[in-house]
């Protein structure tokens, strides 16, 4: 019986010392993973070997973080819990929420979650537009087609719907919406109500398509060729209507390949790769499929010429959604220039000067909504540049000796960076020389400045009929001013504007240069 138990105790033990001994090995024997596509990070990679007694006191730290994401067995491990917690009908990540019948869809509601860019969310009808964004959502686009139009292109956007929009049927029955309307019902309804843009609702259609087949696949977060075909169609559909002269739209035969797994984007996320089912995959002729077998679908910017086609040029900026459809419209366009990226004025401007399109897609998915953030802004300082640089006419440049200290201001110095100056109070003022504005006209004043201090600027402009005071707060520009070197663009539109500017550079105590002082008469 005592054997018995010392051999019972003996193999404990042993299981115990290779449970904390193997995995050790192993991940001294395996070579590291830098990147984890369970986890979608980069890995932590292992510490150099400390110099200093300083290195030594972070060194173990350090380690530890290395061991953590590197001990043996772990890919193994992350995804064998992540394929039960799947059995389960649960999700071992944060980022993926696990359907009905296995579905997997980007996004989840647990709360603080608005990782790529919260399409569950988006579903929900959380993420909406206020009117102030809404409001300047519809000038962004309005202003893309008004600024293309003048250069002779055309605009077209396309939103690529959500899968969750597609197929809620098959999100979890606790996932609920919040309000009636979607950020993309707010979007288009308002261009459609007050604009002229050009835009194609694919939901519409994808509905109908997805009787035929599946048109979004269930373990990925993109559509495939079978909604691909029916999103050509449509946009085609809608250039048919700009360019009448153009072949009609068509849309192609769809076979299901049985040998050819769909994508499992969001499988992959959860640490596992056993994808299964058929992809749909659209019937080419063979001279466009030589062509196509040649594609770099990851290629920022990729260039498509079709000889047989002799029709339009078109330039789409995109995002992978795009990725299915650039097949189809290859036989649409005599040419076709695929951007990866957003739209904006710096990458327009190369394509203008290479070779102008007769149109301009814009495709951004649903997800991307409500645009509010950097791709208006990025646009709208495009704008502003494209304007300063080609002006009627310069008012000032730079004219230092015309300013007019006020107060609280003394002059240090006029060096080869600017007109350096201190603030010796709280509310330091310059005034400009009289300026021939034109009322109705519009104006730009760019002023470059390196402070020294987080403060704030406020420029001032008089009207045509001043009150009792010809400056005011209902009557000024306000800019953040940060530590180091600003930028800023301040556009002067009223229409009685007067011909008097003040400055207030801060307004604190503290040295700051003017680097660059241009006010420009510019076209509306």
């Amino acid at each position: 019986m005592d054997k018995i138990k010392k051999i019972s105790n003996l193999v404990s033990v042993s299981i115990f010392l290779l449970m904390l001994t193997v995995p050790l090995v192993t991940g001294i024997v395996e070579k590291d993973i830098l990147v984890s596509q369970y986890e979608k990070r980069i890995l932590t990679v292992l510490p150099e070997i400390p110099s200093s007694s300083l290195e030594l006191m972070n060194y173990s730290s350090k380690f530890e973080k290395y061991y953590e994401d590197n001990f043996g067995f772990r890919q193994w491990m992350t995804s064998m819990f992540s394929s039960i917690k799947l059995s389960l009908g649960d999700s071992s990540v944060r980022h993926v929420t696990v359907g009905k019948e296995g579905w997997l869809f980007i996004g989840g509601i647990r709360h603080g979650f608005n990782g790529f860019h919260d399409a569950m969310g988006d579903y929900m009808n959380i993420n909406r537009y206020s009117e102030s964004e809404l409001n300047r959502a519809v000038k962004y686009y309005s202003s893309v087609k008004k600024w293309l139009g003048k250069h002779g292109i055309e605009y077209l956007l396309v939103i690529a719907p959500n899968k969750h929009t597609i197929y809620p049927e098959y999100l979890p029955s606790y996932i609920k919406k919040q309000h009636k309307e979607s950020a993309m019902d707010q979007i288009l309804n308002a261009l459609h109500s007050s604009t002229t843009v050009n835009f194609v609702d694919l939901r519409p259609s994808l509905f109908k398509a997805k009787k035929d087949g599946l048109v979004y696949f269930p373990n990925d977060t993109h559509w495939n060729q079978r909604a691909a075909n029916v999103v050509q169609y449509e946009i085609m559909s809608k250039i048919k209507t700009l360019f009448p002269g153009i072949s009609y739209p068509k849309m192609y035969e769809i076979e299901d390949k049985k040998d050819v797994l769909p994508p499992g984007g969001l499988l992959k996320m959860l640490g596992l790769d056993k994808n299964k089912g058929t992809s749909p995959f659209a019937v080419f002729d063979d001279s466009t499929k030589e062509t196509l077998a040649e594609i770099s679908y990851r290629k920022k910017r990729h260039v498509l010429i079709n000889n047989k086609n002799k029709g339009i040029k078109a330039v789409v900026f995109r995002n992978s959604m795009f990725s299915a459809v650039k097949p189809f419209l290859y036989e649409s366009f005599n040419k076709l220039i695929s951007i990866w990226e957003v739209f904006n004025i710096k990458s327009m401007r190369k394509e203008l000067n290479i070779d102008p399109p007769n149109i301009v897609i814009e495709q951004i998915s649903e997800r991307q909504l409500p645009v509010v953030g950097n791709q208006i802004g990025l646009f709208e300082k495009g704008m502003i540049l494209s304007r300063f640089n080609s002006p009627k006419a310069t008012l000032f440049e730079n004219e230092w000796d015309q300013l007019q200290i006020i107060q609280q201001l003394k002059s240090k110095s006029l060096n080869s960076i600017g007109f350096e100056l201190k603030s010796t109070g709280r509310d330091p003022i310059l005034h400009f020389p009289k300026l021939p504005f034109l009322p109705g006209e519009q104006y730009l004043v760019n002023i470059k400045i390196i402070s020294e201090v987080n403060s704030v600027l406020q420029l001032f402009y008089s009207t045509l009929s001043p009150k009792e005071h010809p400056f005011s707060r209902d009557r000024s520009h306000i800019k953040n001013v940060k530590k180091g070197r600003n930028d800023f663009y301040i556009l002067l539109e009223s229409k009685d504007l007067g011909q008097y500017l003040r400055l207030d550079p801060i307004i604190t105590t503290g040295d700051f240069i003017l680097e660059s002082l241009v006010i420009k008469h510019v076209e509306k």
